[in-house]
């Protein structure tokens, strides 16, 4: 949820990072991914701009 939030809101990969004390920017990259497998979409922009 706080992943989301913050992609929502446009913050950039490297603050989400900093927010979310992922060791890395790769790491943003791939929960990015995993939360779209969860979801069920192939794109989580696609999905998040629905609701912007």
């Amino acid at each position: 949820m706080n992943f989301l939030a913050l992609y929502c809101y446009g913050f950039s990969r490297t603050v989400i990072m900093i927010c979310m004390k992922y060791s890395s920017l790769g790491t943003v990259s791939n929960k990015k991914i995993q939360i779209a497998k969860k979801l069920g979409v192939n794109n989580l922009d696609d999905f998040v701009n629905n609701y912007r």
